[in-house]
């Protein structure tokens, strides 16, 4: 009997435990600093923020929305767009695809990007999103997979780089409407021209 209690209250901490993790994320922990951007000057930056890991890949249907809900207040009023990721025979960003079982290293753009953007990387099952605010001149971008850690703790091997392209959305421009007079307003003006027409008339004649 004793036993069996113990099994039981082991079975219900464990169920506790998995409840926790959040249904479509896998464990694991990313950082600013599992990616980092280089400018033509040689300067580094590390993301502004970074979120995962996310169950499943990286497709733009799963990413776009999330970058459109989970970052912070520094990416408001942004929209963002998919513009590719690091494969052969695909819309590539960069001047070569992922290297096979690389677990860290450093990809190329095709040009010189300047402005907010978000790098997203999957190894395994998992990916992981990394957002940069506001950068100018960036011609590469370093990676590490360190977070896709598998069960020994080892990293996994990045799949593909995928890049989003961020653009400030534009201000309202409908016409700002033309106030419409207070009733009160309106009853002043009647009265004043009222008591001008008024007086002229009885003015007396020359």
């Amino acid at each position: 009997m004793k036993s069996f209690s113990l099994a039981l209250v082991f079975a219900t901490v464990c169920a506790g435990a998995l409840a926790a993790i959040p249904a479509g994320e896998a464990r694991g922990a990313v950082m600013v600093t599992d990616v980092v951007a280089t400018d033509a000057q040689g300067s580094t930056y590390s993301a502004t923020a970074a979120f995962g890991l996310f169950a499943g890949n990286d497709m733009p249907g799963t990413v776009l929305p999330r970058l459109n809900t989970d970052l912070g207040a520094e990416f408001d009023d942004i929209e963002w767009t998919y513009a590719g990721k690091s494969e052969a025979n695909e819309l590539n960003p960069f001047t070569t695809a992922t290297p096979d079982e690389t677990t860290s290293g450093t990809l190329t753009f095709n040009e010189v990007y300047s402005g907010t953007f978000a790098i997203s990387l999957k190894a395994g099952n998992n990916h992981a999103i990394y957002a940069f605010e506001e950068l100018s001149n960036i011609v590469s971008i370093t990676f590490t997979t360190q977070a896709f850690g598998n069960r020994n703790g080892n990293a996994k091997a990045l799949s593909h780089a995928s890049l989003f392209v961020g653009q400030p959305t534009l201000p309202s421009t409908e016409p700002t409407p033309f106030p419409n007079p207070e009733p009160t307003s309106l009853v002043i003006f009647a009265l004043g021209a009222a008591t001008l027409a008024l007086g002229r008339r009885r003015s007396p004649r020359a």
